[in-house]
C-alpha cells in the first residue's frame, strides 16, 4: 500500500490517502461549481486502483467499497467500479469512526449511546458479583473506552445538544455512586474539554 498515495496523486495530486492494513481510503476535494468534476475524477481513481490491486494480485471488494460527499452540494454523484454504481451515503465509517457527511458526528453520538447503553444492564449486574477491582476494569473496557475512543476527532466539536445526551449517557455513575466510582465519569468530560481546547489551539 506504501506507492498508493503516489499512484492517486498522479490523477489528483491534492488527493489525500490513508491506507491501514488492506483497507484504503481516498480523499479530493471539489468546489460547488466544479462539483460535477469529481464524478470522472472519482471515477479515474477508482479504474487506477482496480487495476494497481490487479498487478498486485488482489482484488477490490465491491461490497465494501463505499463513499461519501462532505458539505452542501446540488446534484447528484455517483460513480462507477466494475459493472458496480455506487451512490453518496449519509455516514461512512473509518477507523470505528462515524463522519457524516455535515460533519455534525450525529451519527458518531448516536451509535456511542447505543454502544454504552447496549452493556449498562450487565455492567448493573456485575456490580453485585465482581470484586469492586475487577468490575472497574470491566467498566473501563466495556463502557468508558466507547466513550472516549478517538474523542480528540469528535468530542471537542459536538452541538450543546448532543453533549447533553453523552452527559444523560453519562449518568449511568449513579449505579456505581455508593463505590465512589462517578470520577470515571468526570473523568470523560475532562476529555471533552480537553479535545475542545486542543481543537482550538490548533486552529490559532
Amino acid at each position: 500500500m506504501r506507492n498508493l498515495p503516489n499512484i492517486i496523486r498522479k490523477i489528483d495530486n491534492a488527493a489525500f490517502v490513508l491506507s491501514y492494513a488492506d483497507d484504503s481510503y481516498i480523499a479530493i476535494s471539489c468546489d460547488k461549481i466544479n462539483f460535477q468534476n469529481a464524478s470522472v475524477t472519482l471515477n479515474n481513481i477508482f479504474d487506477k486502483h482496480t487495476k494497481w490491486l490487479k498487478q498486485l494480485g488482489m482484488i477490490c471488494n465491491n461490497s465494501k467499497t463505499e463513499f461519501t460527499v462532505f458539505g452542501n452540494h446540488e446534484g447528484r454523484l455517483e460513480v462507477k467500479l466494475g459493472e458496480a454504481y455506487f451512490k453518496p451515503l449519509n455516514s461512512m465509517k473509518i477507523l470505528g469512526i462515524l463522519f457524516d457527511r455535515h460533519l455534525n458526528w450525529n451519527a458518531q453520538v448516536a451509535k456511542v449511546i447505543k454502544t454504552c447503553s447496549s452493556v449498562s444492564y450487565s455492567l448493573r449486574v456485575l456490580n453485585n458479583i465482581l470484586p469492586r477491582k475487577i468490575h472497574r476494569e470491566v467498566i473501563f473496557s466495556h463502557f468508558v473506552s466507547h466513550l472516549t475512543y478517538a474523542s480528540p476527532v469528535w468530542g471537542g466539536v459536538i452541538s450543546s445538544r448532543n453533549r447533553r445526551k453523552l452527559s444523560s449517557c453519562q449518568s449511568f455513575d449513579v449505579c456505581f455512586s455508593s463505590l465512589g466510582w462517578g470520577y470515571l465519569f468526570q473523568e470523560q468530560k475532562k476529555t471533552l474539554i480537553l479535545s475542545e481546547q486542543s481543537l482550538a489551539s490548533s486552529l490559532l
